[in-house]
């Protein structure tokens, strides 16, 4: 029977390294320098990322704005000029409509809310909406300034049970505008302060079967279970 003897052991890891069976003591170092640099490396949140939160963040800001101004209000068509809970100011300006139903109450607000510098905080961070001047007469027309400004449009419907409780619903938000602030990701702060002209579409649904949050933030599509 063959046996390796310690000068045969040595010949065949010499060989080997030189294949490239085995590393080199160069190779060697050079892995361990690269498995410790890439550790060391720091990878912030990606756009795509933090777009799924930042949508999060304006749904419980304009919700945050509907329930603030519009809840315990009757059917009509109304426009506030409320403050907004951080900083700034907003204009409220649509129809609300309850209607009877069997097991509770609808609600059906066809609203537009114009925003300067309208901040909110929200558990996912603080932003900041600022609605642009459009070239154009958009949605909702002129605000009481006489001002032409793009709008947010809160519209859809929901009822309430006896209990106050939400059965059903489907709501969209949508519309464009500035974003700024600081939102976390995964922990992490992403600055949104570069979102301007951020087109957005969010829909909220409910039903018996469960709920579904669906639509796009920014340009980005939403990522949904």
């Amino acid at each position: 029977m063959y046996r390796l003897t310690p000068l045969s052991l040595l010949l065949v890891c010499l060989f080997c390294a030189h294949c490239g069976f085995l590393p080199t003591a160069e190779e060697g170092a050079g892995a361990d320098n690269n498995v410790d640099a890439g550790a060391a490396a720091h990878v912030g949140p990606t756009r795509v990322d933090a777009m799924q939160v930042l949508a999060y963040a304006m749904d419980d800001a304009l919700t945050t704005l509907y329930n603030q101004n519009m809840v315990g209000r009757g059917s009509g068509f109304y426009t506030l000029t409320p403050n907004c809970p951080l900083q700034g100011t907003a204009e409220i300006r649509g129809n609300l409509t309850l209607s009877p139903v069997a097991g509770g109450t609808s609600f059906a607000p066809d609203l537009y809310f114009y925003m300067a510098a309208c901040g909110f905080t929200t558990p996912y961070g603080n932003i900041v909406f600022t609605t642009p001047a459009p070239a154009y007469e958009g949605p909702g027309g002129q605000t009481l300034d006489g001002n032409l400004k793009q709008a947010l449009h809160f519209y859809g419907s929901w009822v309430n049970d006896g209990a106050g409780q939400q059965t059903s619903a489907s709501v969209t938000k949508s519309g464009t505008a500035d974003v700024s602030g600081t939102i976390q990701v995964d922990g992490q702060p992403y600055d949104v302060s570069q979102e301007t002209e951020c087109a957005f579409s969010l829909v909220f649904e409910q039903n018996s079967s469960g709920h579904a949050f669906t639509g796009v933030a920014c340009g980005i599509g939403l990522v949904t279970d």
